[in-house]
């Protein structure tokens, strides 16, 4: 706990005899993670920049916004080498300041250990000519950058002797700082001294945190203390769990972990408590592969196969925390066996499935990503959203979805009707109704597709499959008598009427519908065709099983019944529907081609 991995931007060589020998630049080039690609640009090479490489250095035991508290052998270029052209002209006292408390820290370190590394760079600093070359060399970095001494082909972080006497000194000006303040520690239950302030934890800019860190734990405002009780009395843990949890945090916050995932403003951070050989990752973002059901399918069979000690059955933890100023918000917390999650999992993408237009495909569930943009226009829903989906993937129907899931998938189908055939947005609405079923019993469960021996028998749900109905039987109307298609159809002018008022809209559909009826029966008389005989019956039929006058208004639930109803009647007469224009297209070429070789 004494060290942390920080960026460090170059390593200063030092020599046996204390002569500077050069730097050595620690940099990595990396792609730049692009939003949007601009149109044209997919054979150009991606945009890259250097990342510094990490290293693992000392930890400072204080808060160093105040006073002068060098680390060993690491620091900011103005700790490592003083003033020079990364000075400014009132920062010249403060960089000498703080490079005399460097230097002198080094000597006394070099002193007590005897360590052969780090009395070469005494002697390094007792040459002032080899301290201004090394000035010279880094000239043009940039201000704040952190410098290492190189000693012997390593830094001298890296030396046993220095990380010994570092953590022994760390533990010391820790317990120090702690000092006057002995409480029970709500962790670990042990009696001790407790620091009145935890590190900073790091990594969350991105979340609406300060660039110097954030904090879990603060009670740093009268409003937020109790009895009396200054600074973390008020929530008493030891040092070492504090750091714990801290170092623990900024490990899964580092900027390309691959256990943080984020979502407009909240990072979910997961993690395992013994590693496996699965993606569980990619199980989160998208449905599963063939190789990773099978994976997830074994694992899952250990469950219920032999039995298994608790201590052995591994565990998927789950946190979303996002960050106001100087405050790490912890929004929700996940707990679980890997089985039981990775079951969880499959059972969320599996009520996801819906059956799609594309004529012979199977039900498919679409990738996270699409159900954000299910929920949002620019795929940027509230957190809470966001955390409900998740919490649902991983908890299954502990965590069922609510009202507001169905609402906002709702809203969003109002404004777009392109969205009335969106996947993404009809799995969500099955999958909620499917969890109300299982939790309360209300409804029925919603099938991927149109069951035509067992169709769902609600009202909501067959308004929704005669108003599509009639849609189609609106187009058929048209095709037959070769005319063009209207601008608005039968779905387009009365989808919202007959959610929001179904008495209303049922009375509306069904007046045209027996218009388009009437026009039909002539035209088949005429070609002979019996399109008319075919909707008399299918409307007859779900009339019946509407059983009676339709009801006033729909409840939440309802509406979405009544959306999955129109898109389940709609899909396969879609699909009939485009294969009957393609196969119209190709005779017509074919007719042309024809002519045109006569």
């Amino acid at each position: 706990m004494a060290f942390e991995e920080r960026p460090v931007q170059y390593f200063l060589q030092i020599g046996k005899d204390g002569s500077f020998l050069g730097v050595i630049p620690r940099f990595t080039e990396v792609p730049v993670a692009s939003p949007k690609q601009k149109k044209g640009s997919a054979d150009k090479p991606p945009k890259t920049r250097l990342q510094p490489e990490l290293l693992s250095v000392p930890r400072s035991p204080a808060n160093r916004n105040s006073g002068l508290h060098p680390l060993l052998g690491s620091d900011d270029i103005k700790y490592v080498l003083g003033p020079g052209p990364w000075t400014k002209a009132s920062e010249l006292e403060n960089h000498r300041d703080r490079h005399e408390a460097f230097v002198e820290l080094l000597r006394r370190v070099a002193k007590e250990t005897r360590d052969r590394a780090l009395e070469i760079c005494a002697q390094f600093y007792d040459q002032p000519e080899q301290v201004e070359r090394a000035r010279e060399a880094l000239a043009k970095v940039t201000p704040g950058s952190n410098v290492a001494l190189f000693v012997f082909g390593q830094p001298v972080t890296e030396r046993d002797e220095v990380r010994a006497w570092w953590r022994q000194h760390y533990e010391a000006s820790t317990a120090e700082r702690g000092a006057g303040q002995t409480a029970e520690c709500l962790i670990s239950g042990v009696v001790g001294p407790i620091p009145s302030t935890h590190a900073k934890i790091k990594g969350t800019s991105a979340l609406g945190g300060q660039p110097a860190g954030v904090s879990l734990m603060s009670f740093d405002k009268p409003a937020f203390r109790s009895y009396g009780w200054e600074q973390n009395a008020n929530s008493p843990v030891s040092s070492d769990r504090a750091m714990a949890y801290v170092l623990a945090l900024n490990d899964l916050l580092k900027p390309g972990s691959q256990n943080r995932k984020d979502f407009d403003g909240v990072a979910f951070l997961f993690w395992l408590k013994r590693d496996v050989d699965i993606d569980y990752n990619s199980l989160l973002e998208e449905p599963p592969s063939d190789v990773l059901l099978d994976k997830a399918r074994a694992i899952i069979g250990l469950k219920n196969g032999a039995w298994m000690r608790q201590e052995e059955r591994n565990e998927l933890y789950m946190a979303a925390v996002s960050a106001t100023g100087s405050r790490l918000v912890l929004r929700s917390w996940s707990s679980m066996p890997l089985e039981d999650a990775l079951e969880s999992l499959l059972g969320f993408w599996e009520q996801l499935k819906m059956q799609p237009l594309e004529k012979d495909k199977p039900p498919r569930a679409e990738p996270f990503w699409k159900l954000l943009h299910a929920l949002d226009r620019e795929g940027r829903p509230p957190a809470s959203r966001t955390v409900a989906l998740r919490r649902r993937a991983l908890e299954g129907r502990c965590s069922p979805l609510g009202y507001r899931i169905v609402s906002d998938v709702l809203a969003r189908m109002r404004a777009d009707k392109e969205k009335r055939r969106d996947i993404a947005a009809l799995g969500l609405l099955r999958l909620c109704l499917n969890d109300l079923h299982a939790t309360t019993g209300k409804g029925e469960p919603m099938p991927a597709a149109l069951d035509e021996t067992e169709p769902p028998q609600h009202p909501a749900y067959v308004c929704g499959r005669l108003l599509a109905l009639h849609d189609s039987l609106q187009w058929r109307t048209f095709d037959a008598a070769e005319e063009a298609q209207p601008n608005a159809t039968v779905a387009d002018r009365y989808y919202t009427l007959m959610m929001n008022s179904p008495a209303i809209g049922v009375a509306k559909v069904f007046d045209l519908g027996r218009k388009h009826l009437s026009k039909l029966r002539k035209l088949d008389a005429k070609s002979g065709t019996s399109y008319c005989d075919y909707f008399t019956r299918r409307i007859c039929e779900l009339e019946e099983h509407l059983g009676g006058e339709p009801p006033v208004q729909f409840d939440l639930h309802d509406k979405a019944r009544f959306a999955l109803g129109f898109y389940h009647e709609k899909a396969p007469r879609f699909r009939a529907r485009k294969a009957e224009s393609i196969s119209t297209k190709l005779q017509a070429n074919s007719n042309s081609t024809d002519e045109e070789n006569q």
